[in-house]
Formats: structure tokens, C-alpha cells, sequence
């Protein structure tokens, strides 16, 4: 297969073999000194080792973070365009690889695995260094490998052994290629192929450009398909219900379509309004997002403080295709308000006291009350100074801004997330300017309360820059700015990569939020409470713990805090047959397990490559340019495979 021209400064693999022992040495003695001597990896290796160890990174590690939930991931397997597409590719190639040796997975932008076929023995190998869905492999947090160098330099790249920095990953070989967005050629997420270091193959790199450009295949496609599905229903709904307020969202939780009583009911009056409505009304969208997950139709009553002193009963149905759901309509019968009485009119927040407030924030631990009563003194602050919350994901950085928000002055007003992954600068100056011009025209006591901005490291230069304007010429009593990170921002200043008036302006009042790990006997404590809520919603007992798995989940360190401690009480709510969970019942990954032996895979990556070219040429009846385009190959290699397999059709 013939690789990209982006491909070109990629070794081979005989010459990755030849320099693999200079590479060794070379790790050797930068892991000792921190110094290069005659013998240096290639540039690409040697600066990205640099940056680990500047930024602290064990080179000694065996095993990478896992920062997201088995939940949050079947979320965005099912609902995100981007894991449905890539879930169909990988899907197709999982029986042909299954006895290669090798796996293959998915990952996101930000380098976390959504997704993993291949060879069982060798994923169970993998498993035991989190490389598995949920794990965290972005360069800053894994150093060079296949996922996390191929995304931060936006080109195919093969690392191969010791150039990995993390001793744990040196028996591997990486093969890893960007998946960019058809729309705005963003980066999506990266295909990666992994196998034994000892079975490099300059095929294997030729294999994960054209997956990765078969996801971009599968993402055009579904992308125009959907559309028209959604204009499709929105056109069945409007006729079926004239007189009522319609709104159809996609399955990321933006505007696909809205008639005109809806866009008047709801206020969204401008182009910048209806791109900012997952903004403007959190919990609706949250709503919306949780009937396209369950696939049942709902009811419920939304708030209208942006607009007039009333709600509205909405009934949100789910809409579907043929591979599953893409996007919830949003029906408001009549399309009128319910009005509440004279005492209760006027502005509400989103986030009550009761819902969010300190007393809802659980844990004993003295690390956890030293963050909360930061908090508490952040929210007494008259002078709504920026606050700066940090630590890892999944430690309920939201949820601290959120309290801060319910207990101080500015609760009467809504609290505004924005994930900074993504945002668009249109989005971001709406939200920042929206309640300096309502406090302007409408008096001190509307506009936006609190701005909360989640992942700020992910702001782009532009972005930054604007912000630091903001705060130093417009911020003021209409709007509190809190920043949430789990990013080293000073290091990031120190870099070049983050601005450092912009952390400056943000870290007035910095809080650490500790990870369950740090929170002495706090782990326990909130997975019964968890386990109670849940157990609650289902309409079942909460299940006791028994002694041996109380003693396993009291030694465990829960690397992806309280998002994991939830998505295990959701599980036994779901699953628990019995009243009392036993070392049985724990993930395979706390009770512990043995690995599998790897066996040697018997077929070639070059038989992969010529399964993927069959299937795709069967699939685009035997068109060699559709074929070519969908692989991200030249058709010549195509015909190159025909001589092997018999001749494609030919065509113009």
C-alpha cells in the first residue's frame, strides 16, 4: 500500500530495528541524566522525551490512567458520529485480525480509548497497561506512543519499542493515524494498531492510514444521511403537530431544526441563540441527552427564565434510523407557557441551593474538607473573583463550581458550562458578553451568574488572548468566571502553550479538588451513598457489601473517581441479583485476574490488508475509484491486489 506523503519522515521498520539499540542506550542514559550523548533517537522521539521528563513523567510506569467510565464510553459509542463510525470500522476488521498478533482501537482527540478488537490474548496483555477503552493515552499523560504523538503531531506515526518513554510500553509497537472531521478537517480522535515489537511491519502503517481514512469515509456518509433523516422527521412532526412549539436536536445535543413558535417560546430569536442552546438551557439538554440514550419518549417542564416568568411541559421523543438513534424532537404542546403565580415570577437559577449546594458535597476526609471550605470562602467572595478549580478528571470539578455558585450572592441568576474542547469563538464571546449586556440593559439582578469553564487548557491561542482582554477590560459584577482543569497550567505557562496573564487572571482563588485516592476512607463512604441513589431510582433495596469485597474496593485506588464509583452503583442497580455484593460482583479489573499468555499470531498483516481491500471493493460493488477513495489509497494498488485475488472491475 502506499503511504501518504505525510507518511514520508516515518521510518521503516527494518531501519526502527536497526537504531533499536542505539535507542536503548540513548533511553538509559537520558533516564539516568537527563542528557544525550553521541547516540540520540530521532528528533521526533528525542523532544518528546524531553517534555516528559520535564513535565514529571514516571519513565518506570507499567500502567496508564483510565480516565473515563465504561458508561461515559457506550454513551459515545451509540450516540457520537465519530464512535458509531468508528465502531463500524473496526467492527468489520475484527474477525480478520483476530489472529494476527495485533489490536486495533480508537481513540479521541484527547488520546482516550473508546474502542478495541483484535487478538484476545494480546488485548489481555494490553489490558494489564490500561491500553483498553477508558484508558488515558495522550502524549502528556503517556508519553510518545502511537495514539497520543500521532494526535499531537496530526500525521501518521510508528513508534516502535524503547523510543516509547514508560519502560511498561517498550515491548510494543505502535502504529498510529489521525481521523480528521469532513466538515471542518479538525482532528476527530486516531486509529492505532498495536502488536509485539518483535513483529514490526511496514504494512501495518499502511493499514491504519486507510482505516483511519475509512472512518472519515463512514463519517461523510453518515453525516449527510443523518441530516436528511432529521429533515425527514422534523417535516412528519411539523405536519402531525401544527399548533405545537417543535425543536429537533442531533445526537450531540445541537439544533438540527426548530419552527417559528418554538424559536418565539423559547427566545431564540438570533443564529447565535440557537447555537448556543445547550448553554441557555443545560437541564433540558441534559434531558434530551438522557431519552436519546434510553430510547423512551419522556415528559417534562422546562423552565423560561430567559425569556418570561413561566415554564413549559415539553415531550421530548427519540428519533432513530436504521443504525439506532441520531436525535431527540422536543414537542411543546400549543407551543404556550404555564405561568406560576405573582410570588414565584421572576428569574430562577438553574442550579437550586438544594440541588447543589455544600451539603450535598460528601466526604470526611481532610484533604476533601480543606477544597470545601476554600469553596465555601470562594462563594462568600463579594468581589466574584475568577476561581481556578483543578485536579484530575472525574474528581467533581463541576461539582464544586456548582456549589460555589448555589451559596453565594449570585444564585438568582444561571450557571453556563462550556467544555473548552472544541469551543468555537463565537460561542465563547456570546457566553462572556451576554450578561454584561443584560445587567446593562435589564438591571444588576439578570444575566448569566456564573460562567463555568471546564478543560480551559484546551483553549486555543486566539481564545486565550480574547479571554484575557475580557477579564482585564469587561469582567465585573455581572458574571463570575470559573476555570476547571486537569492540566498542569503552570507548566503549560512555562512551555509556551497556555498564556500566563490569562492564568494569572483565572487562579485568584485556586482549588485543588483531590482525587478519591487522596481521600483516606472517602472511596467507600461515597460508593454506598452512590449505590443508595441508584438503588432508589430502579426501585430496589440498596445491596449490602460484603466483607471480602469491602476489604478488596477499600484497597483500591478508583483511577477514575467519582465518575467510576457511579458507574458502579448504576451497574449493581442494574445487574445485582442478589442483596449483597461479593468479590464476584467487582470488575474484573479490582478482583483481579491472571493474563493470558500470548500466543503468536499465525496470520500476516499483509493478509489483513488484502481482507480490508476485498471487503471494501465487495461493499462498493467492485468500483475501484469509490474503493480507493473510501481506503485513502491509489487505485494502483488496488489493481497491484486484483492480480492476487482476481481482477476489480474496471471503471472510468
Amino acid at each position: 500500500m502506499k503511504l501518504l506523503p505525510d507518511t514520508a519522515n516515518i521510518p521503516t521498520t527494518a531501519e526502527a530495528r536497526s537504531a533499536l539499540c542505539s535507542t536503548v542506550e540513548a533511553w538509559e542514559r537520558f533516564i539516568a541524566t537527563g542528557e544525550f550523548a553521541a547516540q540520540r533517537p530521532r528528533p521526533v522521539i528525542a523532544t518528546s522525551w524531553q517534555r516528559c521528563r520535564g513535565s514529571g513523567l514516571d519513565p518506570h510506569a507499567e500502567r496508564a490512567r483510565v480516565v473515563i467510565s465504561r458508561d461515559e464510553i457506550e454513551a459515545r459509542l451509540h450516540t457520537e458520529n465519530f464512535g458509531l463510525s468508528g465502531r463500524a470500522v473496526l467492527d468489520r476488521m475484527a474477525h480478520t485480525v483476530e489472529g494476527t498478533g495485533h489490536v486495533i482501537v480508537l481513540a479521541d482527540k484527547a488520546g482516550r480509548i473508546l474502542y478495541s478488537v483484535g487478538h484476545r490474548q494480546i488485548q489481555n496483555r494490553l489490558e494489564s497497561i490500561n491500553f483498553r477503552p477508558g484508558g488515558a493515552w495522550g502524549e502528556e499523560a503517556a508519553g510518545p506512543n502511537g495514539i497520543g504523538t500521532a494526535l499531537a503531531l496530526g500525521r501518521p506515526e510508528l513508534i516502535l519499542g524503547a523510543e516509547h518513554y514508560c519502560a511498561g510500553w517498550q515491548p510494543w509497537a505502535c502504529y498510529g493515524a489521525p481521523v480528521y472531521n469532513p466538515g471542518d478537517h479538525s482532528i476527530m480522535g486516531c486509529v492505532d494498531i498495536t502488536g509485539p515489537a518483535r513483529k514490526a511491519q511496514d504494512e501495518v502503517m499502511a493499514l491504519a492510514v486507510s482505516l483511519a481514512h475509512s472512518v472519515e469515509f463512514y463519517l461523510s456518509a453518515n453525516l449527510l444521511r443523518r441530516r436528511e433523516t432529521l429533515r425527514e422527521a422534523f417535516q412528519t412532526l411539523a405536519g402531525r403537530f401544527p399548533d405545537d412549539a417543535l425543536l429537533l436536536l442531533d445526537e450531540t445535543g445541537n439544533i438540527s431544526a426548530a419552527n417559528n413558535p418554538a424559536r418565539e417560546l423559547l427566545a431564540l430569536t438570533s443564529p447565535a441563540l440557537l447555537r448556543g442552546f445547550k448553554q441557555l438551557y443545560p437541564e433540558l439538554s441534559q434531558k434530551a441527552g438522557q431519552c436519546l440514550l434510553s430510547g423512551r419518549e419522556a415528559e417534562c417542564q422546562v423552565d423560561l427564565y430567559h425569556c418570561i416568568a413561566g415554564a413549559a411541559r415539553c415531550v421530548l421523543r427519540p428519533v432513530a434510523d436504521q443504525d439506532g438513534r441520531i436525535g431527540c424532537a422536543l414537542l411543546f404542546p400549543a407551543g404556550r407557557p404555564v405561568h406560576r403565580s405573582a410570588s414565584q415570577a421572576g428569574p430562577r437559577p438553574v442550579a437550586s441551593s438544594v440541588e447543589y449546594g455544600f451539603e450535598r458535597l460528601i466526604g470526611a476526609s481532610s484533604a476533601f474538607r480543606q477544597c470545601v471550605e476554600t469553596a465555601r470562602l470562594a462563594a462568600a467572595d463579594k468581589d466574584h473573583n475568577p476561581v481556578l478549580l483543578t485536579g484530575e478528571a472525574g474528581v467533581g470539578r463541576e461539582a464544586i463550581a456548582r456549589a460555589i455558585h448555589a451559596g453565594g450572592r449570585l444564585r438568582q441568576r444561571p450557571f453556563i458550562a462550556l467544555n473548552c474542547q472544541g469551543l468555537r469563538a463565537d460561542r465563547l464571546l456570546a457566553a462572556l458578553r451576554a450578561p454584561v449586556k443584560a445587567a446593562r440593559r435589564d438591571g444588576p439582578d439578570l444575566g448569566t451568574g456564573v460562567l463555568f469553564l471546564a478543560e480551559i487548557e484546551a483553549l486555543g491561542a486566539d481564545l486565550q488572548a480574547r479571554l484575557a482582554r475580557f477579564l482585564a477590560a469587561e469582567a465585573g459584577p455581572a458574571a463570575r468566571l470559573i476555570a476547571a482543569t486537569g492540566a498542569d497550567l503552570a507548566l503549560a505557562v512555562a512551555q509556551g502553550r497556555f498564556r500566563a496573564d490569562l492564568f494569572h487572571r483565572l487562579n485568584v482563588i485556586g482549588i485543588d479538588v483531590p482525587a478519591i485516592r487522596e481521600r483516606e476512607a472517602d472511596g467507600l463512604c461515597l460508593l454506598e451513598h452512590f449505590m443508595a441513589l441508584a438503588a432508589a431510582r430502579a426501585g430496589r433495596r440498596t445491596p449490602a457489601l460484603a466483607k471480602n469485597a469491602r476489604q478488596r474496593l477499600a484497597g483500591y485506588d478508583w483511577p477514575g473517581n467519582i465518575t467510576e464509583l457511579r458507574g458502579l452503583a448504576a451497574r449493581w442497580a442494574v445487574t445485582l441479583k442478589q442483596p449483597v455484593v461479593t468479590l464476584a460482583q467487582l470488575p474484573r479489573h479490582i478482583r483481579g485476574y491472571e493474563e493470558a499468555a500470548a500466543g503468536a499470531g499465525a496470520a500476516t498483516m499483509r493478509s489483513v490488508e488484502d481482507a480490508l481491500i476485498r471487503k471494501t471493493l465487495a461493499e462498493m460493488n467492485g468500483n475501484v475509484s469509490k474503493t480507493a477513495r473510501a481506503l485513502g489509497i491509489n487505485r494502483s494498488t488496488i489493481y497491484r491486489h486484483g492480480h492476487r485475488h482476481g481482477r476489480p472491475r474496471s471503471n472510468a
